[in-house]
């Protein structure tokens, strides 16, 4: 399937009619056909006013489309903000009857505790609420990316690199080291799965295999879901590599079974983009559909310069269209399939 008609449309809090900036992560729930998002404006200044409440997990229904260019989204974390800073990452929902929504927190950007700069919240989803229920804080998730459920309790996370911050994180970043990494929690043990991932993004799995975005690598790793769940193993090693012709980020799956991936093609653009150095205010992107079977080819779904959404985090299809967003932006692409 190729898309086409792609449109930005800007998302905006239905309660307050803030707008709703820096949208990272996207997931589906297939019972109620909600899309869930996660957002934080990256831009603004930590001290902005308003940065923490704009700041949240939302809402909305595709299916009601845009008015006037806008969608109006419902902030499903008004009750944690109340008592906890919450500044969402990567997400995974696991729908059913024990629905739960799986979140990077990434705290430190409200200056919470420095000893624990990032946690993963575990909120209950009844297909219309969330219910917060367990916060699990370790020192080892400092640069936690994304997530992606095994069970109600049990989970694989992303460690982008593998320094918390300081010299041993600017290293990684200037030398290129392959720091990244992958964390299995059982429910009760935090412990290393896989290491040796050059910027360790998305995650997605399917049946006995995971498959973890290595964004400087332009490539996708593949391991046995058994070997990272193994509590007795050590790191464990890819089973198989998927080269790609840029930077993948989060992942999602379409409905022919191939990996989704939000991409980026040119990662230094990138880097100039997100920090707006040299006046830079667009990045390109690209969405790839991965066959992860021998023999099945690459497709670009949609490729964009910059022009109507730069450096694309994530895209999720749902009711016959391809949703977009982009974590540095104001504005998220709704794209429909050609005839």
């Amino acid at each position: 399937m190729e898309t086409s008609d792609c449109r930005p449309v800007a998302l905006v809090d239905a309660a307050s009619g803030r707008p709703v900036t820096g949208v990272e992560d996207l997931a589906v729930d297939p019972a109620s056909g909600l899309v869930l998002l996660s957002a934080y404006d990256r831009q603004a200044d930590p001290g902005t006013p308003g940065r923490a409440g704009s700041a949240g997990l939302y809402a909305f229904d595709p299916a009601a489309g845009a008015q006037g260019g806008r969608i109006a989204v419902r902030d499903l974390s008004r009750d944690f903000k109340r008592t906890d800073p919450l500044f969402p990452h990567g997400i995974d929902l696991l729908p059913g009857t024990e629905g739960r929504l799986f979140v990077v927190n990434r705290r430190y950007e409200s200056g919470a505790d420095p000893a624990i700069p990032v946690t993963v919240e575990l909120f209950d989803w009844d297909g219309a609420r969330l219910a917060h229920r367990q916060t699990l804080a370790d020192p080892r998730l400092c640069r936690a990316n994304d997530l992606v459920a095994l069970g109600p309790e049990a989970l694989l996370v992303t460690g982008d690199r593998g320094a918390c911050g300081g010299i041993g994180l600017l290293a990684e970043d200037v030398l290129g080291l392959s720091g990244g990494h992958v964390l299995h929690w059982d429910g009760d043990v935090l412990r290393r799965a896989a290491d040796g991932i050059a910027f360790a993004n998305g995650i997605a799995v399917r049946g006995d295999r995971t498959y973890v975005a290595a964004t400087r690598g332009t490539a996708i790793h593949i391991y046995r879901t058994a070997d990272l769940s193994d509590a007795d193993a050590g790191p464990a090693e890819p089973v198989g590599t998927i080269a790609l012709p840029a930077g993948p980020d989060n992942l999602s799956w379409d409905r022919e079974g191939r990996l989704l991936a939000a991409a980026h093609p040119d990662l230094f653009a990138l880097f100039l983009f997100r920090g707006r150095w040299l006046g830079t205010e667009t990045a390109p992107s690209r969405v790839l559909r991965i066959g992860v079977e021998a023999g099945e080819p690459l497709a670009y779904a949609v490729a964009t310069e910059g022009e109507s959404l730069s450096g694309a985090t994530a895209a999720v299809e749902t009711a016959g269209r391809l949703l977009i967003a982009g974590a540095h932006g104001d504005r998220m692409l709704i794209c429909t399939e050609r005839p």
